[in-house]
This record gives C-alpha cells, sequence and structure tokens, in this order.
C-alpha cells in the first residue's frame, strides 16, 4: 500500500507539473502567434497603403502621365507612359504585391505583372470605383477580402484616386493573403516543432526532479514499513541542505530513537520479567514448604522475613510502574510541606544501615550540613534521595565511602551524594536518565534494578522545578548532585511532561 501511495503522490506532481508547462506554453505560443498576426497585418496594411499613396504621387509629378491630342491639337485625355510599367514593376518586386492602374470605369491599364494578367481581363466594380475615386487626392481606401470578387481568394488591397484636370485613374496595391498564411503557418510550424522539443526536455527534466524529490517520500515509506514490522535497522539517504534533507535527517533521528527505545524495552521486558520472576518463584518455594512440612518450624520465621523482603521488593518494583505511568499521563500530584531535608537523608540511611555494615562503607559530610528547610512534597523527595542512596550504596567499592552534602544557595537548596568506586563512563553520561537504562549491562551488581530509578528521580526533581546533574570519573568517583527552590513553586510542565526529558547537563 506504501508503493501506491508514493507512486501516485509522484504521478500526480509529475502531470500536475507537466500539464502546467504545457498550459503556459499554449497560452504563451497563442499570445505570440496572435501578436505575430496583428503585427504583420498592420505593417502589411501600412505598406501597400504607402505603397499605393508613392506611386500616385510619382505619377502626377514625374512626367509618367502625358496629355494625348486629337489630329486637330485638341487634348483629349491623359495616358499612362509605357515607363510606368517598369516603374510598377521594381515597386511590386519590392514589396511582393500586384501593382496596377485602371480608368475610372475599372477597366486596367498597366500592371505590373504584364498584359495578359488577371487584371487585364477583368474590370473593378462600379461601387468600389466610385468609393475609390470620390477619395481626395492623397486619401487611401484599404479593403480585405475578394474585392467584391475581383478576387477569387481574400486580398489587402489599398488603392488611391490620381486626379488630373478632371480626368481619372484609380492605383491599386494589393497582396494576396495567402502570402500572410503560409508565414503564419511557417511560424506555427516553428513554433510546434520548438514547442515538442522543449516539452520532451521538460518532461524528462521535471520527471527526473520529481523523482529525485519524491525518492526520501519512498525511502521513509519503505523504512516505515520496515518499522512496523519492527526492523528499525533502515536509514533513508540524505542529499543536499534542502527541506527534504531537513525531512529525511528529522525521520533519521526519530529511526534512531526508535531503535533505542525498542532496545531499551526489550531490556525493560527482560528485566521486569526477571524481577518478578525471582521473587515470585522464592516467595512460592517457600511458602509450599512451610506448608507442607518441609521447612522446619524452628525456621518458619526466617524464611518468612525473606518472603516478607520479596513481597516489599514487588512492591517497590509496582509502585515504580505506577509512579512511570502517572508521569507520562501527566497525572503527577504534588502535595509540598516543610520539613528538614536532612531528617529525610537521616531515615534513609537508618534504612540502609545493614547494607552499609556488610560493605564497610564510611559515611562523610553528615556533621558539617546545616538545617535546610524546604517545601517540597516529602514522600517524592524521599524517593529522589532513596534510590541516588540505593545507586550509591550498590555501586561504591568495598571499604569505600559515600559523601553527603547539603547546603543553601540563591534560593535553592543543594544536595549531593558522592560514592567511590568504580565510576561512570564518559560516553554512558548523556543517558544516565533515560528509561530503561542501565550501566551495568551485566547485571553482575545491578541485579535487581530495571532502569527507571534515575529516571523517575529526574521527572520528581523537574516537577519541582529543579535540576540534577552527574559527574563521574571512571575508576574513582561517581557524583549526583540536585537543587530545588526552597519555595515550592509549580512548574509550567506540571502536565504531560516529555518521558524523554533531558537534563542539562
Amino acid at each position: 500500500m506504501f508503493k501506491r501511495i508514493s507512486s501516485s503522490i509522484f504521478i500526480r506532481y509529475f502531470l500536475l507539473t507537466t500539464a502546467l508547462f504545457l498550459v503556459s506554453v499554449i497560452i504563451l505560443g497563442t499570445i505570440v502567434i496572435s501578436s505575430f498576426s496583428r503585427h504583420w497585418l498592420s505593417e502589411r496594411q501600412e505598406i501597400i497603403t504607402e505603397t499605393a499613396t508613392s506611386i500616385s504621387e510619382l505619377l502626377t509629378t514625374r512626367g509618367y502621365i502625358q496629355k494625348a491630342y486629337s489630329a486637330d491639337g485638341t487634348m483629349v485625355r491623359y495616358k499612362l507612359t509605357p515607363a510606368v510599367g517598369a516603374a510598377l514593376t521594381i515597386s511590386s518586386q519590392s514589396i511582393g504585391a500586384d501593382i496596377y492602374i485602371t480608368n475610372p470605369y475599372g477597366q486596367t491599364e498597366i500592371c505590373s505583372e504584364g498584359v495578359n494578367c488577371h487584371h487585364m481581363h477583368n474590370n473593378i466594380s462600379t461601387e468600389i470605383m466610385s468609393r475609390v475615386l470620390s477619395l481626395k487626392q492623397g486619401e487611401t481606401l484599404y479593403e480585405m477580402g475578394t474585392l467584391e470578387e475581383y478576387y477569387p481568394t481574400v486580398h489587402y488591397t489599398a488603392a488611391t484616386p490620381i486626379v488630373l484636370d478632371n480626368n481619372y485613374f484609380a492605383v491599386f496595391v494589393s497582396a494576396s493573403a495567402k502570402n500572410f498564411e503560409n508565414s503564419r503557418r511557417d511560424i506555427v510550424n516553428l513554433f510546434i516543432t520548438v514547442m515538442i522539443a522543449v516539452f520532451i526536455i521538460a518532461t524528462v527534466i521535471t520527471y527526473l526532479m520529481t523523482y529525485n524529490l519524491v525518492r526520501p517520500l519512498r525511502q521513509m515509506a519503505y523504512a516505515a514499513h520496515r518499522f512496523g514490522e519492527g526492523d528499525f535497522s533502515y536509514r533513508v539517504n540524505v542529499r543536499g541542505h534542502d527541506e527534504m534533507a531537513s525531512l529525511a535527517n528529522a525521520f533519521n533521528k526519530m529511526a534512531l530513537s526508535l531503535s533505542s527505545s525498542e532496545s531499551m524495552r526489550r531490556s525493560f521486558v527482560a528485566n521486569v520479567s526477571h524481577e518478578l520472576k525471582t521473587p515470585m518463584t522464592v516467595i512460592a518455594g517457600y511458602i509450599d514448604g512451610i506448608l507442607d512440612g518441609t521447612i522446619p518450624p524452628e525456621k518458619h520465621n526466617y524464611y518468612l522475613q525473606t518472603v516478607s523482603d520479596e513481597v516489599k521488593r514487588l512492591s517497590r518494583l509496582v509502585r515504580t510502574m505506577l509512579d512511570l505511568s502517572k508521569l507520562e499521563a501527566g497525572e503527577m500530584k504534588l502535595s509540598p510541606a516543610k520539613f528538614d531535608i536532612n531528617d529525610s537523608i537521616f531515615r534513609i540511611l537508618i534504612s540502609f544501615e545493614q547494607r552499609i555494615e556488610e560493605k564497610n562503607i564510611s559515611i562523610l559530610g553528615l556533621e558539617d550540613n546545616e538545617p535546610a528547610k524546604i517545601e517540597a512534597d516529602p514522600d517524592m523527595l524521599y524517593q529522589v534521595i532513596y534510590n541516588l542512596m540505593d545507586n550509591a550504596i550498590k555501586f561504591v567499592d568495598n571499604g569505600g565511602y559515600i559523601e553527603i552534602k547539603v547546603w543553601k544557595k540563591e534560593g535553592n537548596v543543594h544536595c549531593s551524594i558522592k560514592n567511590s568506586g568504580m565510576g561512570i563512563a564518559t560516553n554512558e553520561l548523556p543517558h544516565i536518565f533515560d528509561r530503561f537504562y542501565k550501566t551495568d549491562k551485566s547485571r553482575s551488581l545491578d541485579k535487581k534494578g530495571v532502569g527507571l530509578g534515575l529516571y523517575l528521580v529526574n521527572m520528581f526533581i523537574s516537577l519541582h522545578s529543579g535540576k540534577i546533574n552527574v559527574s563521574s570519573v571512571e575508576g574513582e568517583y561517581t557524583c549526583f548532585e540536585f537543587y530545588i527552590p526552597v519555595s515550592f513553586t509549580a512548574p509550567e510542565e506540571m502536565q504531560g511532561i516529555m518521558p524523554d526529558k533531558k537534563t542539562d547537563k
């Protein structure tokens, strides 16, 4: 299905771009051809009109028309000299039009085509002649058509009168529209040829550009399909620095995040399964042993204490999961109260007394701590310190130390818990507060953790508008330091804290 969707996007984009280009070319071609036609007709009209006027002036001023006399010496009429034909021929060839001169009756007396042309055997209609002869010297009649069927096809004709002592002649300059049609057809053919060539080139370029533009989307669709099948290894190839490249980069980052989350989820499921299976097996085994008499009565209390410890362990795990669920749903509520943070530290140390003695741990710094009353959620802050202390005791070396400091600064209460030991690798520090992340991958030390303790610590401190940082030197120490305001202030992000929110380092 994703192939069909990506292909349809490609086809729609390609066809839309191609259609827009084709429509633009057609509109441009229509405008160009129309403009050419108007310009050509206007120019043609101007040429033949000017030619008719020029010939009229030429014939009346340079002796091309002479007087004809009778036998008694009386002038009968004006007549055209033979030189007129040569002049008309030269002008006709220069403008590509027929030029002929008629008498008042529409009969052609001389023509640029010679004596046996069409004009010599046909007369101009009386109506056309009356219109021409009614003009003043220098005025011109222009007509586009067959000249009242004088021509079998459409012609562009300009006519002007010649008046000499009440003797009339008319100069006609006529060009066939066929020449114009041929010219326009040549232009259209040339335009169509160029348009087809340009369209093919543009189509190929558009296809390649569209394919390259949509290719990351196809890769992302394919990657999403792979992700849906549980394979997060696929990555989109990133090319260029445009918006699509930014989208591909963001998609790859999302894939990396999903891959990391999936890895942590699987680790979490394995850890939780182990955490649930082990105490439940112990509890079931000891209870069955007591019930069937395998465990003697004098040892009942010992094994019942073990069962109680395992039940408490399960209870802590369930509480952790409930806290995680409330955080992600934005339902975690705070119940602030005023108390001294040192009291919480002392109570937590007492609860860890047995483990501290077993590892011969030295507790440092308590004697130098100043009273630090704050307004915060006591249970939530207790869990913060408890988790940090539990980690410190878990990873401190035998015979090592845990240093606890509390101080006030700039309206905040600061607390640091530092332990000697193996420390944390530098490359692991940025992920220390991620969900389900465990630095002890081998579970040799952290056998009871599921990778949520520090994540919850970070979230609880954020809910109090505070921050937590971690520093470590491998082989020497690890130190967690946090601060929260003395007076409680509800943060703006109380609802819906992002699960992957990072603490500033």
